[in-house]
């Protein structure tokens, strides 16, 4: 019989079904499917946003740092690490806060709502030399002009957790 679906309520005819499905998962993937480079370029991602938690926590362990201070984080000069990152550091001990919270026109690091005082660290960048070891280089500042460049060696451990090899030096 054509015409209306006999169908009980709530329940979709099987093409309208598949139809909604695939529409959910054209959306999903940006309306293209993912070829493996694009797989690739999200494995590297991820993995550089791992190497840069490991980057960041190694610098809360500097004894410049005062447990549970106040950290600016950012990635490049000024850019804010998103939210979820951020979020990670919550259980840290540290107060954990974006570059754009920090007032650049200060001497120091310096919250521009609240006037603390804290210390800044920032990721330029990633470099993976193999899938499982990179080299990290960014910035650390408690006074604004008198920053210094750090690069350090992060390698996957044997439980595939990335964590710092060699402790920052200064370049």
């Amino acid at each position: 019989m054509i015409g209306p679906s006999r169908s009980r309520p709530g329940n979709r005819p099987p093409a309208l079904a598949l139809f909604a499905v695939l529409a959910a998962l054209l959306m999903a993937c940006g309306g293209q499917p993912q070829t493996g480079a694009e797989e690739g370029d999200a494995a590297n991602r991820l993995a550089e946003d791992l190497i840069a938690e490991a980057y960041f926590r190694s610098f809360l362990s500097r004894p410049e740092v005062e447990p549970g201070g106040l950290v600016f984080m950012s990635f490049g000069r000024a850019q804010d690490p998103p939210f979820m990152f951020l979020k990670r550091f919550r259980q840290s001990g540290f107060e954990v806060r974006p570059i754009s919270r920090c007032d650049r026109q200060a001497p120091v690091a310096r919250d521009g709502e609240t006037g603390e005082e804290g210390i800044l660290v920032a990721l330029s960048r990633v470099n993976l030399v193999t899938p499982r070891k990179a080299i990290a280089s960014g910035h650390f500042a408690k006074v604004l002009a008198e920053g210094r460049s750090y690069t350090c060696v992060v390698e996957q451990d044997a439980e595939g957790r990335w964590v710092v090899a060699s402790a920052p030096v200064h370049d």
